[in-house]
C-alpha cells in the first residue's frame, strides 16, 4: 500500500490528538525553547540529582525536632561533594545545659575529622538588658581538634544559638582552598544578654585526595535540644 505525505497546511487545527500520537514518538529535539513551561512539569519532578552540574542552589538537608528530645550530638554524611562549590548551614540549636559552646567538625567516610589541625579565630561581643557592650569575646584555636565557635569561658546561660556558616574547599581544592570555614552566631541568653560571633578557620593537614563529605555539630557540657536547620549548597556560575 503506497503512503500519501500530507503537507502540514493540510492539517487542521486541534485535528491531531493524543491518541493519535505514538508512544515515545516524541523527543527532546521536537521540543521547541519556552514551549514547556511550569504548568507542565509535574509535582516532584525536578529533583536536586536532576540539577545537578547546572549552577544555582539546592536545599539538601533539612532537620527539625521541637519536642525538646536531646541528643549527644548531630552529625550527617554524604552531604558535601563536588557537585557544589560553597555550603551554608542555615539553622537554630539549644544546649541542654546553660554552660555549652557551639562546636564543629568535619566528617568523611562516616568518621570524624578530629585531628589537630583546627585553625580558627573569631570575636565576639556581649550585650546586656540596658543596651550597653560589656565583653569583647575572644576565641581563637591553633591545632584543636575542633572547632569552638562560641566562646569557651564564662558561657553560661546560652540560651540558644542562631548561626549561618559558609563551607568550602571539602572537594573541589582547585583553586588552592582547603576546607574552610566562616560563621556568624547569634547567642541569646536566659539573663537578657545577647552575644554576637563572627568566625573563621579552617583544616590544615587535608590531603591532596582527601574529601570531608559530612560534619558534627555539638555543645560541650551539654545536650543539643530544640534545633532546626538546612544546608544548601551553592555554585559560582
Amino acid at each position: 500500500m503506497s503512503k500519501t505525505t500530507i503537507p502540514t497546511g493540510g492539517i487542521t487545527a486541534d485535528a491531531i490528538n493524543g491518541t493519535l500520537i505514538a508512544d515515545d514518538a516524541i523527543n527532546s529535539e521536537h521540543y521547541t525553547d519556552g514551549s514547556i513551561d511550569t504548568a507542565h512539569i509535574g509535582d516532584s519532578q525536578v529533583t536536586a540529582a536532576k540539577t545537578s552540574g547546572v549552577g544555582g542552589t539546592a536545599k539538601l538537608l533539612q532537620v527539625k525536632v521541637s519536642d525538646g528530645t536531646a541528643t549527644s550530638y548531630l552529625t550527617h554524611d554524604n552531604v558535601f561533594s563536588a557537585t557544589y562549590d560553597f555550603y551554608k548551614l542555615i539553622g537554630f540549636t539549644n544546649a541542654s545545659a546553660v554552660d555549652g559552646n557551639l562546636r564543629f567538625r568535619w566528617r568523611s567516610g562516616g568518621s570524624d575529622i578530629s585531628g589537630s589541625y583546627y585553625r580558627g579565630v573569631g570575636q565576639g561581643v556581649n550585650l546586656d538588658s540596658s543596651g550597653s557592650e560589656t565583653a569583647t569575646l575572644n576565641v581563637a584555636r591553633y591545632n584543636d581538634s575542633v572547632f569552638d565557635l562560641t566562646d569557651t569561658t564564662n558561657n553560661n546561660n546560652n540560651f540558644g544559638d542562631l548561626f549561618e556558616i559558609t563551607l568550602a574547599g571539602m572537594f573541589d581544592r582547585d583553586e588552592g582552598l582547603i576546607a574552610t570555614l566562616k560563621a556568624s552566631i547569634n547567642q541569646f541568653r536566659s539573663n537578657s544578654n545577647y552575644r554576637q560571633y563572627q568566625y573563621g578557620g579552617f583544616y590544615a593537614n587535608q590531603g591532596a585526595n582527601e574529601n570531608y563529605d559530612g560534619f558534627k555539630l555539638w555543645y560541650s557540657n551539654a545536650n543539643v535540644q530544640y534545633y532546626s536547620y538546612a544546608v544548601y549548597g551553592f555554585n559560582k556560575w
